[in-house]
């Protein structure tokens, strides 16, 4: 004998019959197991395909917040680069403003006939670009 059932102690020669006996109705109600099947009514497969729409709803409501909750990230990030270029254009257009600026008290001072290497000519263009 090639297999044994110890529920119901038989024995098979092949896997074919062995398998059909524990699929068979006696096997399965020894191991007390109930073959029979409910019968479904149009209203419990109605309930069951709602759950289920409102299952795969759900799923796609929990992507669309993901979806929005990234794209307001996206968007704050954006807003705060912009920010930080601002920041540095005004920075570098205040820098090129003070370049100028001195430049301009240097030439006035030239003009004026003053000597950068003259100490009161240096404290005289320190004034000049205090006011200017």
């Amino acid at each position: 004998m090639g297999f044994y059932c110890k529920v119901c102690s038989i024995g098979f020669n092949d896997a074919m019959a062995f398998v059909n006996h524990n699929n068979s109705s006696a096997h399965q109600a020894k191991l007390g197991v109930a073959m029979v099947t409910k019968k479904s009514t149009k209203a419990d497969v109605l309930a069951k395909l709602k759950s289920k729409a409102s299952l795969k709803s759900s799923k796609h409501q929990a992507a669309a917040r993901a979806q929005q909750h990234l794209m307001n990230q996206v968007k704050a990030r954006r807003q705060r680069l912009q920010i930080a270029e601002e920041e540095q254009r005004r920075q570098r257009e205040a820098a090129k403003q003070k370049r100028a600026n001195q430049h301009d008290a240097v030439q006035s001072a030239k003009e004026v006939g003053f000597s950068l290497s003259d100490s009161k000519a240096k404290e005289k263009l320190e004034s000049i670009k205090r006011f200017s």
